[in-house]
């Protein structure tokens, strides 16, 4: 039989996640991102992007030595991460106080965050699509092959577009506070218009002679690189914009 935990530990757990996914958005890193980085620079076994979304989501508890590694990399004082370790309570009090009361912007409680997961998820669709369009070969492009792909990019983005996060962005505008959000909507949508405009190409080639069919999927694909890298920026200024800096 599986060890129950008790309330008090999940609070423990969802409390260290909570604050590594701040400190992680802070840094605009993903979490296969960070996971790279902590398995590179820091001593110790290697950490699975797998391992950290459990931390984050409170499956499993942020152990000490974990932690002490990821703050490291991330820049902050262990104790931003390490709640409820009494060896970093004191020393962390102070520092954390900006992260703890900037989990989001006054006008958009709780929703920006879901805004950044949901481009973050594009963003790894996208990047593979980016991928295998680069590499089709001139007499092999055939848009069955990358019809999924394409879908599942969309399918990201139509998504958070219906989301109430999405819609609570649009509600507040660009104005002081939400500028950061904003952008970010608007180069999610961008994205979709490319994606979109990219496959209605792809599916119908005009009668265009292969080298010139060749020339416009990579000028299209192109154009989608820049925008997921556009969208990919515009996320992680959103993340800094709403937790502040990530150290003092």
């Amino acid at each position: 039989m599986a060890n129950l935990v008790t309330a008090e530990q999940q609070d423990l757990r969802d409390r260290r996640g909570s604050a590594l996914r701040r400190a992680r958005k802070a840094a605009g890193l993903t979490a296969p991102q960070l996971a790279q980085r902590v398995s590179e620079q820091t001593p110790g076994n290697a950490v699975s992007h797998h391992a950290l979304y459990s931390y984050e989501q409170g499956k499993v508890l942020l152990s000490r030595e974990v932690g002490q590694r990821l703050a490291a990399v991330l820049h902050v004082h262990p104790g931003h991460l390490l709640r409820g370790d009494p060896d970093y309570d004191e020393p962390a009090a102070a520092a954390t106080a900006t992260l703890d009361h900037a989990e989001a912007p006054p006008k958009l409680p709780g929703g920006v965050l879901e805004l950044i997961d949901a481009a973050d998820a594009a963003a790894q669709a996208g990047g593979v699509l980016v991928r295998l369009l680069r590499r089709a070969r001139l007499d092999q492009v055939d848009h069955r092959g990358y019809a999924e792909v394409f879908h599942l990019l969309m399918g990201d983005l139509e998504a958070v577009q219906r989301g109430r996060a999405w819609a609570a962005v649009i509600e507040a505008g660009n104005e002081a506070g939400n500028e950061e959000p904003w952008r970010l909507s608007e180069a999610m949508r961008q994205v979709y218009a490319t994606t979109r405009e990219l496959l209605g190409r792809l599916v119908d080639p005009r009668g265009e002679a292969p080298t010139a069919y060749f020339a416009r999927l990579m000028n299209d694909t192109d154009a989608l690189a820049r925008g997921l890298d556009e969208m990919t920026a515009a996320a992680a200024r959103c993340g800094r914009a709403i937790t502040g800096p990530a150290d003092d």
